[in-house]
């Protein structure tokens, strides 16, 4: 009797234990009793730890770490991170193994160039003791407008780079159950091996895998009084889709905390960007509808030359190469890399069949990509290795605008009877640092900018950088994450130029601040990190 009724419970446990665990939100409706007496009690925690956590001796570069809302509020005396009203969540599910994972984004300020040690991000497992229960993290770094586009520039999502895990003193509860001891946050070091980032805008993409059935779980960045915390990403395991971590109709922000340090000044160096994702080439669809693709460029700080742009067809499996139109283009600027290898202008043009390394750069001794000959030997072969593109491709290269953006390569298939695909490319900006200029000189800029403050985060100053192209009114205010104005300091007309301000937020309390540049029909707005 009892192996039978063992047989129909198993199902219904085994169910309840993937829906506990594959949930993406965790929220109080699935709490349970609070624990009176905790299996591991904080005062035991405090006589295992004694010494100063490692990531501590080392800069820190970047931080939303606000998770506090009742300091010593919480069980045993440990502080408690809130539900903010009218929040319900818990935290986010971040369950690496089912596909869940968590995304928000950082800063590299104009002219520096951030080495990473190490990242700290934030989980729990509901019924865990003060002991850490996580044993995995993963952590890539996307240079994208959003997680999951552009290219992954550190980490992968694969390597646990989990270097300790510990308990933060900190219980995540409700605000009528502060003393709850069943989610203890543990904060967890990930190694980043020194990678190293060049002025830009950033994702951390992570995920968490852990011993117990529940979670792990990621708590939403908790400051009081506020229920728009920032703008993280959730990806669940269930569509592979990237959305906005949102806590009811209130977007979220994830705590984490990146150390290492910073160089000064803009150094030479290249960015190397590779795209792999098949994409069809259409059939005889001519100039008028071609395959598009795109790669972003971005963390090349101002003050730098660029010396060499070089462009690769890594993959392109075509049955006859001398069909193919390649352009690259990026803002009003096209180049023709490629133009149907070996046609003559009335017959077939080279029948070999697909682009298989083909690279394309700038350089003396090189044969033009046009002038391969026009018999086919060795099939793909003949396509492999270094060409000079059809135009130069130096033309992207010191233009007067701005190398960091959008470059779209377009493929065309101009004959009939044959198909193809795009599998990769890749594009590389080598750059260097600009010598021989005359600081007595001042330049007129020829566009508007607004540069990221410098510290970011800092307490209480900071400085704002802007250029401007022409005479006319200026403003720069301060916002705080409600969109309440807390500070002008700028509000006049103003001569074409770069100006630097000073904003001392001595009188304001830590968290995300916005500041916004007008003048005439421009608009930029950047965030800011007040840590006290």
């Amino acid at each position: 009797m009892k192996s039978k009724l063992l047989i129909y419970l198993l199902p219904v446990m085994l169910s309840a234990f993937l829906i506990y665990g594959y949930s993406t939100q965790d929220d109080p409706s699935r709490d349970v009793a609070t624990i009176e007496k905790a299996t591991n009690s904080f005062a035991e925690f405090k006589s295992s730890v004694g010494i100063t956590p490692a990531e501590d001796n080392l800069a820190v570069l970047y931080s939303q770490d606000e998770l506090i809302s009742n300091p010593g509020g919480g069980f045993g005396g440990a502080n408690a991170s809130a539900i903010t009203d009218p929040g319900t969540l818990f935290g986010y599910g971040n369950q690496g193994p089912l596909g869940n994972r968590m995304a928000d984004d950082f800063t590299v300020p104009a002219g520096q160039t951030w080495t990473i040690d190490s990242i700290i991000v934030f989980h729990y497992q509901t019924g865990s003791t003060t002991t850490s229960t996580i044993n995995n993290v993963t952590l890539q770094i996307w240079n994208g407008a959003t997680p999951g586009t552009g290219s992954v520039v550190a980490g992968d999502s694969t390597t646990n780079r989990l270097v300790s895990s510990y308990f933060s003193n900190i219980y995540r509860v409700t605000a009528t159950t502060l003393t709850n001891n069943q989610r203890p946050v543990m904060r967890n070091q990930i190694n980043m091996n020194g990678a190293s980032l060049p002025a830009g805008t950033y994702w951390i993409d992570y995920a968490a895998g852990g011993t117990l059935a529940s979670g792990p779980w990621n708590p939403p960045r908790t400051i009081p009084g506020q229920p728009v915390t920032g703008n993280a990403y959730q990806r669940l395991g269930t569509t592979f889709a990237w959305a906005p971590a949102v806590d009811g109709a209130n977007a979220q922000g994830v705590p984490f905390i990146i150390y290492g340090s910073t160089g000064g000044q803009p150094t030479g160096g290249s960015v190397t960007v590779t795209r792999n994702q098949t994409k069809v080439i259409f059939d005889n669809a001519g100039n008028a509808n071609p395959t598009l693709d795109t790669i972003n460029i971005s963390g090349i700080a101002g003050a730098v030359e660029i010396k060499k742009v070089t462009l690769t067809i890594g993959n392109v499996q075509h049955t006859w190469i001398g069909d193919l139109r390649f352009w690259l283009s990026k803002d009003a600027i096209t180049d023709t890399t490629i133009s149907r290898v070996g046609w003559t202008g009335t017959g077939f043009g080279n029948s070999c069949d697909n682009f298989i390394g083909t690279i394309l750069s700038d350089s003396a001794g090189l044969v033009n990509i046009q002038n391969i000959p026009t018999t086919c030997v060795g099939g793909q072969a003949q396509a492999t290795g270094n060409f000079n593109p059809k135009s130069p491709l130096g033309v992207f290269a010191n233009n007067g605008t701005n190398p960091n953006g959008n470059y779209i390569l377009r493929i065309s298939d101009n004959a009939a009877g044959d198909t193809g695909s795009l599998r990769s490319w890749t594009l590389k900006i080598d750059y260097d640092v600009i010598t021989g200029v005359n600081n007595n000189i001042t330049s007129i800029p020829n566009e508007f900018s607004l540069s990221q403050n410098y510290p970011n985060p800092f307490n209480p100053s900071t400085k704002i950088s802007y250029t401007i192209p022409s005479n006319g009114l200026v403003t720069l205010k301060i916002f705080n994450m409600l969109g309440k104005e807390v500070a002008s300091l700028v509000n006049e007309v103003k001569s074409a130029g770069t100006y630097e301000v000073n904003f001392n937020a001595a009188n304001l309390s830590s968290g995300v601040y916005f500041y916004r540049l007008e003048s005439g029909n421009f608009v930029d707005t950047k965030k800011m990190f007040l840590l006290k």
